[in-house]
C-alpha cells in the first residue's frame, strides 16, 4: 500500500509513481490510515474538571462553615453560599458529563434552583417570596417549555402529556400550600393552576384517542 502526498489518495498497489499526477508515492510502512476519534477522551478530561471543582467546591464550603461557626452570630449565613455552591456544581456537571435525557437536564435544574431559593428565604427571614411567586412562575415556565416541546415534536407529542400532568400538579399542590398558610399571595399560584390544567384539558381532547391511550399506557390502565 502506497501513498500520494499530492493527490492524497492511498493507492493499493505497490508502485513507486503515483498513477494520477506521476509523483512519487510514500511507502507502506509510513502511512497511517484515518481513525476515528477517542469521543471518550473530552468526556474523560471533563469529568476531571468536574471532580477538580467539586474538590473546590467542598473545600470552599468547610471553609464558610468553619467561618460560620467561629464567628456566629445567631445566624447559619454559610447556608445560601454553600447551597448555591454545590447547585452551580451539580448542574455543571449534569449539563456537560451526565448521560441523562435533555428532560432531566432542563426540569432537574429548574426544581433545584425553586429549592435553592427556599433556602435562601428561610434563611433571610422566610417572606415566602419564595412560594408565592418563584415556584408559580417555575410552574409558568415548565408549561412554556413543554408547549414548545410539544409543538417541535409533533409525531411524538404525547410523550409530554404525563409530563404535564405532573406540572398541574404541582400547580395544585401550591393550592394547598396556600390552604395551609403558607402561601400568602395566591394570584400567581391560581394562575398557573389555570394554565396547566387548561393545557392537560387541551391535550387530552385535542389528542383524543392518542391522549387517552398515552395515559392509559404510563398508568397501566386497561
Amino acid at each position: 500500500m502506497t501513498k500520494c502526498k499530492q493527490c492524497n489518495v492511498i493507492i493499493s498497489d505497490d508502485i513507486s509513481v503515483c498513477p494520477l499526477c506521476r509523483c512519487a508515492v510514500e511507502s507502506g510502512d509510513s502511512i497511517r490510515l484515518n481513525e476515528y476519534p477517542d469521543v471518550r477522551l473530552a468526556t474523560r478530561r471533563m469529568k476531571h474538571v468536574c471532580n477538580i471543582i467539586l474538590l473546590a467546591v467542598l473545600a470552599a464550603s468547610a471553609v464558610l462553615i468553619i467561618c460560620n461557626i467561629a464567628f456566629y452570630s445567631g445566624s447559619w449565613w454559610s447556608v445560601i453560599p454553600v447551597a448555591a455552591l454545590l447547585y452551580v456544581c451539580f448542574v455543571f456537571r449534569l449539563l456537560t458529563v451526565s448521560s441523562k435525557g435533555y428532560r432531566i437536564k432542563v426540569f432537574l435544574p429548574m426544581i433545584l434552583a425553586g429549592l435553592l431559593m427556599l433556602i435562601i428565604d428561610m434563611e433571610t427571614g422566610f417572606y415566602r417570596w419564595s412560594l408565592n411567586y418563584v415556584f408559580p412562575a417555575e410552574i409558568l415556565l415548565a408549561d412554556v417549555i413543554i408547549l414548545i416541546l410539544m409543538l417541535t415534536n409533533l409525531k411524538n407529542w404525547q410523550s409530554y402529556i404525563i409530563m404535564e400532568i405532573a406540572v398541574t400538579a404541582a400547580a395544585a399542590a401550591m393550592l394547598v400550600l396556600w390552604a395551609a398558610g403558607l402561601v400568602t399571595s395566591p394570584v400567581i399560584s391560581i394562575i398557573a393552576l389555570g394554565v396547566s390544567a387548561l393545557m392537560t384539558a387541551a391535550a387530552v381532547i385535542i389528542g383524543d384517542r392518542t391522549a387517552r391511550s398515552e395515559i392509559k399506557r404510563r398508568f397501566h390502565i386497561r
